[in-house]
């Protein structure tokens, strides 16, 4: 169960099939559309692989005149960033981190987080200043197991599948644990073979060790890389918008846009590869809407506030400025459930 480079190398042995081709670059008949309240912003030409559509929106502005945040894709590659279990407790929703680097650390929602004593995903945005050891909110993302050799974790810079990440963003424990399930007998039936074991790794790794995933990857983030000033993107699966990530600066967002996409493709590659893409004006209202719903938010004295309703018809989870009329640091955003 947990060699994940033996399940993906089973997986192609008995011959997978992850998704589709990719449909690499950007799509020829874009048409744009503007942002309402916004006028700063503006949507990008769509970038395509597979499944999955993804709307880069731009900020002619500067970035915010705020401090600059480190993603944790560059605290892992430079040594500042520590994850340990609460020592001497058995606590599943909580985890211990140290930070050490020069400027405040943006810890995102549905990072994972294997090792310990069970694997986890991140459930709300944390910032963490340089120094602080702070205690975490998280869930798990391994059911069944409560041991291990190491008290520490192994941050993957890498985000769950989306349904993940939003069921911890917006539901709770039990939710996650079933969409662990989900994800891992979908990608068992994608990849052709079983997926070993309840954690999410099994499911998760087999998917993302495959050739078709990396080029995928690559393609995805030479294209986000080669527009200007991008803040944010609307994901869009098989066709469907599924949320919008917003960040308040263009280079907190190129240090968390693998992170990001990394989960988004991970979802992708299960469906049914539709290239179609809903209305641009479609999109730049749900941004708009998005946007505006950090204002409508109700101040508690906290810098991060997750909410499953919201007047003008979205939900998620907003981290914002501390001591400031509600800049955004960063948001995801989703249509508000029906159910």
């Amino acid at each position: 169960m947990r060699n994940i480079a033996l399940i993906a190398l089973v997986a192609l042995v008995v011959g997978c099939s992850p998704g589709p081709s990719s449909v690499p670059g950007p799509v020829s008949n874009f048409t744009g559309a503007t942002i309402a309240d916004f006028k700063d912003l503006s949507l990008g030409e769509p970038i395509q692989e597979g499944g999955l559509t993804l709307i880069p929106v731009s900020n002619s502005k500067p970035d915010l005149n705020i401090d600059d945040y480190v993603s944790l894709a560059e605290a892992k590659k430079n040594g500042w960033v520590e994850i340990i279990e609460v020592p001497d407790e058995a606590n599943v929703e909580s985890l211990k981190v140290h930070y050490t680097g020069p400027k405040p650390m943006l810890l995102l929602a549905g990072e994972l987080l294997l090792g310990g004593k069970q694997d986890r995903v991140v459930a709300k945005d944390t910032v963490i200043k340089p120094g602080d050891t702070i205690d975490v909110m998280v869930y798990c993302v391994e059911p069944g197991r409560w041991d291990g050799n190491s008290m520490h974790f192994e941050p993957q810079a890498s985000q769950v599948p989306l349904s993940t990440k939003e069921k911890a963003i917006l539901r709770g424990q039990q939710e996650v644990w079933n969409d662990v399930g989900r994800y891992n007998r979908d990608a068992g039936v994608t990849m052709g073979a079983p997926v070993e074991g309840s954690s999410l790794r099994g499911g998760y790794g087999a998917m993302t060790a495959t050739k078709e995933y990396e080029a995928a990857l690559d393609n995805a983030l030479k294209a986000l890389r080669a527009r200007k000033d991008v803040v944010g993107v609307v994901i869009v699966v098989d066709g469907k918008v599924h949320s919008f990530e917003y960040f308040g600066s263009s280079r907190l967002f190129a240090s968390s846009a693998e992170s990001v996409l990394r989960g988004a493709l991970a979802t992708s590659m299960l469906g049914k590869g539709s290239v179609t893409i809903p209305p641009m004006s479609e999109v730049a209202d749900f941004v708009s809407r998005s946007l505006n719903s950090a204002k409508d938010m109700k101040r508690s004295g906290e810098d991060y506030d997750a909410f499953q309703t919201n007047s003008v018809g979205v939900a998620g989870g907003v981290a914002t400025l501390p001591d400031s009329e509600g800049a955004v640091v960063h948001g995801t955003f989703y249509e508000k459930s029906k159910d």
